[in-house]
């Protein structure tokens, strides 16, 4: 970071926890030397705080991460330090040799133990342990702005939200479309290259999901408010799959979720499993890119086992999974 742009008043950090395990930097200088704390640093001008986090990240630690949350704020004299949630998105974890000298994952419960990790990075960690904070919160920007993020309790509401899984209709359509190009911006602001960068709207517009609604074969996660939280399109066969005209499957396509929902697609799956065995299937099958190795992780952990190898679509390659019921 150049010292002539840094803003020394404004300072960030985020906590990543994945499988149990939150990453750590040990510091090289100030205050913090040869201690184990969570990676950040300050904002360079005209910077959002949540771009800092990711570019501290990266510099520091080699691990690309997209914030959410945001946890706890500390306030001083003359400057502030906000903390973020953020999510592992991909990289190895290496140390700068800089500013720290060993970047590692770490048990929570060894990191909470340890002496050498500062009571702020405790209080951060336990902060994040209880999956809490404020979300960011759309609203009409000042035209000119450079950036305006507003961060806001989520509400009781959204801590009750009812879902209700049904079909959907062709009046669905844009509702999906609006969620696929909102998961394209976060791949294009993540550094994922997935649907950003093979054509995958040109690929299914809008009018396949049309298309797909009036044969019945659109399904949604609703709000309980009537908006669209998750969808995905459920098949019974799939070309993929080289015996799917045989197996007793239901196919998950085109399989999108909310960011503002966290865990709605996780219901989406689950309601989808629970339709397969109504209509007497034994497996739920999807495809994930080879390359997006945290959406790997993430079916891997919902129950989806590697089974019948790849498949090839242009330049995507995909991982068949299958879930048994």
């Amino acid at each position: 970071m150049a010292e002539a742009s840094t803003d020394w008043s404004r300072s960030v950090t985020g906590i990543v926890i994945r499988e149990g395990r939150v990453l750590l930097a040990r510091h090289t200088y100030g205050g913090g030397k040869g201690l184990l704390i969570v990676p950040g640093g300050y904002l360079e001008r005209g910077e959002s705080p949540r771009d800092a986090v990711k570019r501290e990240f990266l510099e520091e630690t080699g691990v690309l991460v997209e914030p959410g949350k945001l946890l706890a704020v500390r306030f001083g004299e003359k400057d502030w330090y906000a903390a973020f949630s953020a999510e592992y998105v991909s990289g190895e974890a290496v140390s700068d040799h800089d500013e720290n000298d060993l970047v590692v994952w770490m048990d929570v419960d060894e990191a909470l133990s340890r002496e050498d990790v500062p009571g702020l990075t405790k209080a951060l960690i336990r902060c994040a342990l209880r999956e809490e904070g404020l979300v960011p919160m759309a609203y009409d920007t000042p035209s000119g702005a450079v950036w305006q993020d507003l961060y806001a309790a989520p509400g009781r509401e959204r801590d009750r939200m009812e879902y209700h899984f049904m079909r959907g209709s062709p009046q669905d359509a844009p509702g999906v479309m609006a969620l696929i190009q909102e998961r394209v911006a976060w791949m294009d602001r993540a550094g994922i290259c997935q649907w950003n960068v093979n054509s995958y709207q040109e690929a299914y517009p809008e009018e396949y999901y049309r298309e797909k609604a009036e044969a019945g074969r659109l399904y949604l996660l609703r709000r309980g408010d009537g908006t669209i939280a998750s969808a995905a399109v459920l098949l019974r066969e799939d070309d993929r799959w080289e015996d799917s005209t045989t197996a007793q499957a239901l196919y998950v396509h085109n399989f999108v979720s909310s960011l503002a929902d966290q865990g709605a697609g996780g219901r989406l799956l689950d309601h989808a499993a629970d339709l397969a065995r109504e209509q007497g299937l034994a497996a739920l099958r999807l495809d994930c890119a080879v390359n997006n190795a945290p959406l790997n992780e993430y079916y891997e952990k919902k129950g989806f086992r590697l089974r019948g190898g790849q498949c090839v679509d242009g330049p995507y390659i995909g991982n068949k999974r299958e879930k048994t019921l």
